[in-house]
């Protein structure tokens, strides 16, 4: 059989089922040719001989018992009697290894209680190990990682193959790794409130960097349950019976989360035991916010469109690329961790408290000009790759006081009218909007869009206006959001790229976040640099 057959699997169990049919263990299971034989000492030794028996000629077709891959283990005897036991096994076939406590694992999973807590003390290790080297890239890309490759993803199948759940110092000894390696990344200390939002996925209001704590316990279930029916036709009913992990389990996530179980055709969904427990921690937060800006920052975190430049791969060349102090302080806004030192704002003179949100709604801000007009050129630029033409601030289109749309498009956009649009980014954390805010999503996004239909009244007898409030947040406006997302269709009607909407609105969201950043980051004070030394020539005689 050649590598890659896809037959091959299929003729090699063929050739394997009479030694396992010939196999009388009361568990005698299979995968290919991995097989995991269990009975008393003499069964099991009898099982041995069929492999040499049934199939003789075994060797000559390349098959046969590898004693350094075999693994023999002994329950309920003493150190003894497992000695004399060992040495039977052990002429059989010479240099079978013998299973501790500590080794043992079926298939990478670990069996024992000892043998869970070194898989997990070597995940640990290793993980540390690998996220030294984070640093040596740009803070965007090694947060990738983490979330996508070398973290959570590579320790969820011993979640679910073991109750990994039970060790608990275990788990926190990873997830203490896994908030340094991130703390180091991003250049932002992550006090225990930011670090379990930080642990949410993006759409429960996170940066989807998951720790071990919260996935152990639906991971294994949602593995159990799954696993029941098979287990049921290979274990003899009393086995299966006398093992009450599962309902240790399920015991432990009710009192985690003060909901019954789901139904019974859904217990195989991890998302189902999954949810339950990202909605304790987010209620859990909520109720604990100390501010309104807090309150604020945590309902607009979970809007499906405020997380958006986090899905953005970082290519500079596509423009999703944030240097690393841009990331830092983004990360910092969106999870609430202080990001700077209080002092005085170097435009206005006003203080900036540790989060930086002063920034945001500065008159004299740095970021203002350049978030409207980046965030004007996307949309431009979104038109256009829907076959819309369309110019920015158009000559001609005049509201009562002179001012014109940020743009409109040339081509009708429906009813034979065209469309004008206009951008604004009210602060979520102004205290002019906090109260509406800290009670609501949206509330700022959705009071701009209304105050920019007033003033461009004058405008719907000719065109279509589209108001597009965002807010610093990232929350948009109803009107803003069926638009361009409208936008969106139509590109992907032109082009056939059905991901069209998304990439927009991740575009739109980074152009956001650039003028947080400028914003926030314009109110610390210039000091004088080494401009002149660069300056300097030096002769050459």
């Amino acid at each position: 059989m050649q590598q890659g057959d896809p037959l091959g699997p299929a003729l090699y169990a063929l050739t394997l089922q009479p030694i396992v049919v010939a196999m009388r263990t009361r568990l005698n299971i299979w995968y290919l040719d991995d097989g995991t034989v269990s009975d008393d000492p003499n069964t099991v030794l009898t099982a041995l001989t069929t492999v040499k028996e049934i199939f003789p000629e075994g060797a000559d077709i390349g098959l046969h018992l590898n004693p350094r891959k075999s693994e023999v283990a002994f329950l309920c005897t003493d150190k003894e009697d497992e000695k004399v036991l060992l040495g039977r096994f052990e002429e059989e076939p010479p240099g079978i290894v013998s299973i501790t406590d500590e080794s043992a694992t079926l298939l990478g999973s670990p069996l024992t209680k000892s043998a869970l807590r070194r898989v997990l003390g070597e995940k640990t290790a290793t993980f540390s190990k690998f996220s030294k080297h984070l640093g040596k890239l740009s803070s965007q890309s090694p947060f990738l990682l983490p979330r996508a490759s070398i973290s959570i993803p590579r320790l969820v199948y011993f979640l679910r193959c073991a109750p990994a759940w039970k060790e608990e110092d275990q788990l926190s000894a990873y997830d203490k790794a896994l908030r340094q390696a991130m703390e180091a990344v991003l250049n932002c200390r992550l006090e225990d409130d930011s670090w379990d939002q930080a642990t949410l996925p993006v759409k429960q209001g996170g940066v989807g960097v998951r720790c071990a704590m919260g996935v152990a316990l639906p991971s294994f279930l949602a593995s159990t349950h799954g696993a029941l029916p098979l287990l049921a036709k290979l274990l003899p009913a009393e086995l299966l019976a006398s093992d009450s992990t599962t309902t240790e389990a399920e015991e432990a996530w009710v009192q985690r989360t003060g909901v019954e179980p789901p139904p019974v055709t859904k217990r195989t969904v991890q998302q189902e035991w999954d949810e339950p427990m990202m909605v304790e921690v987010r209620t859990r937060l909520l109720s604990t916010a100390s501010s309104a800006e807090d309150k604020a920052r945590l309902l607009a975190s979970d809007q499906p469109e405020a997380g958006a430049w986090l899905g953005a791969l970082p290519s500079p060349q596509l423009g999703t690329w944030l240097p690393d102090e841009s990331f830092r302080v983004t990360m910092a806004l969106r999870v609430g961790a202080p990001m700077c030192h209080e002092h005085k704002c170097g435009g206005c003179g006003a203080p900036v408290t540790a989060k930086g949100l002063h920034g945001l709604a500065c008159k004299k801000s740095a970021g203002r000009h350049m978030r409207h007009s980046d965030a004007n050129d996307v949309l431009s630029r979104a038109l256009t790759s829907a076959n819309v033409c369309n110019i920015r601030e158009p000559i001609g289109c005049f509201r009562s006081d002179g001012k014109r749309p940020d743009g409109l498009t040339i081509n009708p956009w429906k009813g034979g009218l065209t469309a004008a649009w206009d951008y604004t980014t009210p602060d979520t954390y102004a205290k002019s909007h906090l109260g509406p805010t800290s009670t609501r999503p949206g509330a700022a996004a959705a009071q701009a869009e209304t105050k920019k239909r007033r003033k461009y009244a004058s405008l719907e007898n000719r065109h279509l206006f589209f108001p597009v409030a965002v807010e610093t947040s990232g929350v948009w406006g109803e009107d803003g959001l069926r638009w361009v997302r409208q936008i969106g269709t139509r590109i992907t009607a032109t082009t056939g790229e059905k991901r069209a909407t998304s990439f927009l609105f991740q575009r739109m969201s980074i152009a956001v976040q650039r003028g947080n950043v400028a914003s926030i980051l314009g109110t610390m004070p210039q000091g004088k640099t080494f401009k002149e030394i660069f300056l300097l020539t030096t002769r050459i005689p």
